[in-house]
């Protein structure tokens, strides 16, 4: 019983670490659609938007805000996962 448990745990680990794995390469992706959508919206045509300085801190909010959201989710996640090993 004592190896199925350790396997257990190796494989919640690994699951663990793809994760972290999609987690970074959704932030580049997130990231390069990010730089993209600030040039359509500040760049394009008579209806662009003067004020950069507006949009940056805007997206810099929703950052934060989507952070400290994943962070206490990564918290609870982590220490569910902990309890399982």
């Amino acid at each position: 019983m004592r190896a199925f448990e350790i396997w257990r745990c190796e494989v919640l680990m690994v699951l663990f670490s793809v994760r972290i794995a999609l987690v970074v390469v959704f932030y580049f992706v997130i990231s390069i659609a990010l730089v993209i959508v600030n040039k359509a919206i500040l760049n394009y045509g008579k209806f662009a938007f003067p004020f950069p300085i507006a949009v940056t801190w805007f997206q810099f909010v929703v950052a934060i805000i989507c952070a400290a959201v994943m962070s206490g989710l990564g918290r609870l996640y982590a220490s569910v996962l902990l309890m399982s090993c």
